[in-house]
């Protein structure tokens, strides 16, 4: 018993730098559990050593170290990222996952996320320079909502990764349309979108239409990770503890440091590389994720895709449209493999049935997108980048002059 007081004592004396040890090991993209692990193990060491202040050393040390790579990232620009997403991606409490508000930069993306993915065929790059602006929400507008006409909810497509300010779809349905569109895109899942629409619902009193946007590659996932609201865990996430955790790892997250070793570890705990597979059209290489094309090639619908039926059923009279857009091999498929074009279409089918029972009105981009694909072809032209898995402003112009068909349709009955 008296062997154990002494260590208590230095337990006690040591509890705040201890606490101190845990948020830096955070800092560097540490997991809460390894965390603790680490510090606890450090402690213990520290106790044996029979130096009352080793502990404190150590914090200490580690402190300054973390404050001179912040600096040194902050002052040297370090060429962490390859696109603003990394960047500048954070999360609201009331809406989820957004950008750095009121931020404004010009960026060169030296490459798309296909070639990030594998770095395998540099023949696909397509180098450019892009601007990135964002609202005081987080999201990438210009303006701040004032009153638009319409919402776009979606994912990385509707806040046009990789793609130029000026040609993102809000910026094209607002300036060659005059549709006042506001862009709520951001990368996620169904419900994420309907997070934030219900954040826009509740601010503004629904004095919006809402368009969603959803892409055949990542919406459908199967079996789907439904969040249950009545779990501990849902519950916990209303409470006022919760609002002072979700601080606290904002601040660290949106540190350099973090966003550095978040990166770096995030590669070497990569559990497998993931595939892209390189193909010919006319005299260019173009890219195309394995993931996506075995979702292209999807013959059977899933059951729990139901729940995007029970999403969307709520809230049916207050959406305008709803889009589907395909992924990159759908496109190009008849393109590059021209004997093997009868592909399945299992997420369209379900989406069209679905907007049928529930009375939504549904788009699919599909054949617009293959058409203007083979036309500018003949100008080795595309509508998704070649390094990328997003479309370029060539695909945003097709989405834009379809949706407005349809909305002009809509506003005509």
């Amino acid at each position: 018993m008296q062997k154990i007081k002494p260590f208590f004592k230095f337990l006690l004396f040591n509890t705040i730098f201890f606490i101190i040890l845990v948020f830096l090991l955070l800092i560097i993209s540490f997991p809460l559990n390894y965390s603790l692990i680490i510090a606890s193990i450090l402690l213990i060491v520290c106790y044996f050593s029979k130096d009352k202040y080793s502990f404190i050393l150590i914090c200490c040390s580690f402190t300054f170290i973390i404050i001179c790579f912040e600096l040194i990232l902050f002052f040297f620009k370090a060429p962490i990222y390859y696109r603003p997403f990394e960047m500048l991606a954070t999360e609201s409490i009331n809406y989820g996952g957004c950008f750095i508000s009121n931020h404004s930069m010009s960026f060169e993306m030296p490459y798309g996320d296909l070639y990030a993915m594998s770095k395998a065929d540099k023949s696909i790059i397509e180098n450019h320079n892009i601007n990135f602006i964002t609202d005081k929400y987080g999201f990438r507008n210009k303006n701040n909502f004032h009153d638009q006409e319409y919402i776009l909810f979606g994912d990385s497509f509707i806040f046009g990764a990789s793609t130029d300010q000026s040609d993102i779809l809000s910026e094209v349905l607002t300036n060659n349309y005059n549709l006042k569109t506001y862009n709520a895109g951001f990368p996620g899942e169904i419900p994420a979108y309907i997070k934030k629409y219900n954040f826009f619902k509740k601010k503004y009193n629904n004095k919006f239409k809402s368009i969603f946007l959803i892409f055949e590659g990542n919406d459908f996932p199967c079996p789907v990770n439904i969040p249950n609201e009545s779990s501990l865990k849902q519950k916990l996430k209303k409470s006022f503890f919760y609002r002072i955790f979700f601080y606290v790892r904002q601040f660290y997250r949106e540190l350099k440091v973090y966003r550095l070793f978040y990166n770096l570890t995030s590669r070497l705990t990569k559990k497998e590389q993931k595939v892209v597979v390189i193909k010919k059209i006319k005299n260019d290489n173009i890219g195309f994720y394995k993931e996506y094309m075995d979702v292209t090639k999807n013959d059977k619908q899933c059951e729990s895709w139901n729940y995007i039926k029970d999403i969307f059923v709520k809230i049916r009279n207050e959406i305008e449209l709803i889009v589907f857009i395909p992924t990159k091999y759908r496109v190009y498929s008849n393109l590059i493999e021209p004997f093997n074009n009868k592909l399945p279409n299992e997420q369209w089918q379900f989406v069209e049935t679905m907007s049928k029972e529930i009375n939504i009105k549904a788009i699919n981009l599909t054949e617009p997108l293959i058409t203007a694909s083979k036309e500018l072809i003949k100008t080795n032209q595309y509508t998704y980048w070649r390094d990328d898995t997003h479309w370029n402003a060539n695909g945003i112009k097709v989405a834009a002059e379809e949706i407005v068909k349809i909305i002009k349709i809509n506003k005509n009955n």
